[in-house]
């Protein structure tokens, strides 16, 4: 009762063992977050809106990445993406000749870059840890790399990030001459610099 007609046709309906209306409702809720996350930005911006606080860790980001280094890496080489449509939101990791980058789109606009560098003892064939750090409260990021965290560097224009809105995708898989890719972890906390040298201890796979 309540439900249109077209939902009720749909739920008599089974694809490969499915209700198809199930994706209609998901799709449909999808575009629900992506409009009022839109709505929360414009009031964030033209009205001094302030975000309601729901638990301690809201808006926290963190990206971990473990690779080896073959050999030298000469140009770039991506990764992979971690990507948001309802923030609207392109994380992109890249491997550099200087370190694994974080490169930050938001409706298509770059608004941020920062680079986890390899340590100044670098040794090829080593295997490393790569965190890229954000908070939206504070609009800060920073990277970690094997312990050593790097300054705060701010970026003001990606908004309010949920790791669980995210979606991972590989862009490049033609990198096993330099890069050897151990593992990607992502997590809604900030991460420190303990908890990079925890995870050099984590096996490979």
């Amino acid at each position: 009762e309540g439900l249109e007609e077209m939902l009720v046709d749909l739920k008599s309906i089974f694809i490969n063992g499915v209700e198809p209306f199930v994706s209609v409702l998901a799709t449909d809720a999808k575009l629900t977050l992506e409009v009022g996350e839109r709505v929360l930005e414009h009031a964030e911006k033209k009205h001094n809106y302030n975000r309601h606080h729901h638990k301690r860790e809201d808006g926290n980001l963190s990206i971990v990445v473990s690779l080896r280094i073959i050999k030298k890496v000469l140009g770039n080489i991506p990764l992979f993406v971690f990507q948001s449509d309802i923030g609207d939101i392109v994380i992109s990791v890249s491997a550099t000749p200087t370190g694994v980058k974080f490169s930050i789109k938001k409706h298509n606009i770059a608004v941020g870059e920062l680079v986890a560098k390899y340590p100044d003892e670098f040794c090829e064939d080593e295997h490393m840890v790569f965190i890229f750090s954000y908070c939206s409260r504070t609009k800060q990021a920073r990277t970690i790399v094997n312990g050593l965290a790097s300054g705060l560097t701010s970026i003001n224009d990606i908004g309010w990030v949920h790791i669980n809105n995210f979606s991972l995708d590989s862009t490049n898989n033609d990198y096993s001459d330099f890069i050897e890719q151990f593992y990607i972890l992502a997590y809604e906390r900030l991460l420190s610099s303990k908890d990079s040298s925890d995870f050099s201890d984590l096996p490979p796979n």
